[in-house]
């Protein structure tokens, strides 16, 4: 992988190869051949091409990432990589399909770049790229199942949700992060959008999770 040193989380990969260990350990026990995956916050790609890697030819990645930068580099890693089974687009998602504005970020850090929250390296420098739908994904690129969904957009994860209700029963596995700076309300509203479609919920090591509980790596896993 091309990585920027700058950057703190590439930092952490540069020197320990891995910055969530049972997260990506689970991709790799989830994801086998012929799978769809998709990538809602892909950063650089790091777990993309792992799971490109599980799904093979005959599998596909779908990679989504705001941040230009960040889809360059997964772009430059497929190439590298010799993956032509990760489509990468350069959008937001949320819960309905039109544009939204977003603010640049330091070199430092690009991988906090939200749509709930002021980032924390927000700078005064604006950009539009398109807001998209899971749902409108599903069916522009005729994804018949879906075996695992991620999603890690630093707080907007129940627009996410809810911009893919109509999709969530093609979805075998969702891996969502909940940050516990984002309250207790929102972990139970997750939890009620995810139980209503039939998930069951643990941590990303397997231990049973209801709402209020510590996560590993702050990552649920919500299975069938």
């Amino acid at each position: 992988m091309l990585l920027d040193p700058r950057e703190w989380t590439q930092l952490e990969l540069i020197q320990f190869g891995v910055t969530e260990p049972a997260t990506t350990a689970l991709f790799e026990r989830l994801l086998g051949s012929g799978d769809i995956a998709i990538d809602v916050g892909s950063h650089v790609g790091t777990l993309s091409l792992l799971a490109a890697h599980s799904v093979g030819a005959q599998g596909h990645v779908y990679a989504i990432d705001p941040q230009p930068h960040n889809c360059h580099l997964v772009l430059t890693n497929s190439a590298a990589s010799g993956f032509g089974n990760i489509t990468t687009i350069c959008a937001a998602v949320g819960q309905e399909d039109g544009f939204i504005t977003l603010q640049h970020q330091s070199d430092q850090d690009r991988a906090r770049l939200s749509l709930a929250n002021i980032g924390p390296n927000d700078q005064p420098y604006p950009f539009v790229v398109p807001l998209v739908s899971v749902d409108d994904l599903a069916i522009r690129y005729e994804m018949p199942r879906i075996r695992l969904l991620k999603i890690d957009v630093e707080g907007y994860e129940l627009a996410v949700l809810e911009g893919c209700k109509a999709s969530l029963s093609r979805v075998d596995n969702v891996i969502v992060e909940v940050l516990p700076e984002s309250g207790a309300a929102f972990a139970a509203q997750l939890a009620r959008i995810l139980s209503a479609a039939g998930f069951k919920f643990s941590s990303v090591t397997g231990e049973a999770w209801s709402p209020g509980q510590a996560l590993t790596e702050n990552n649920l896993w919500a299975s069938r």
